[in-house]
């Protein structure tokens, strides 16, 4: 097989797994009746992912930045939960205990 530069077998594998995010994506949607844009947006998402991975298995370099984003798979119907906040908090750190001073010597 032709000689694949570093970083094409991780390319590989992302575009891969994102190409059966949106099989699963679209089967969900189709099942739901979902709404015919987003059909539509998952198609052309999953027909861009498949003409990457072509090129990415023949040798040639594709731009990351045009690779689909990742999708949600709108499992289990009902009005999807809200995003996920941008930034979290971080968790409070609770501050640390004062050091004792040490023992004065004798």
């Amino acid at each position: 097989s032709p000689q694949q530069p570093a970083g094409a077998a991780a390319l590989l594998a992302e575009l891969t797994e994102r190409a059966e995010l949106y099989r699963a994506a679209l089967g969900n949607a189709a099942r739901e009746g979902g709404n015919g844009a987003r059909l539509r947006r998952l198609q052309r998402g999953l027909k861009t992912l498949e003409q990457m991975l072509d090129s990415v298995r023949s040798g040639k370099p594709i731009d990351e930045a045009e690779i689909p984003p990742p999708v949600a798979l709108g499992k289990g119907g009902g009005a999807p939960g809200p995003p996920p906040p941008a930034s979290p908090e971080p968790p409070e750190q609770p501050p640390a205990p004062p050091r004792a001073p040490p023992a004065p010597d004798p």
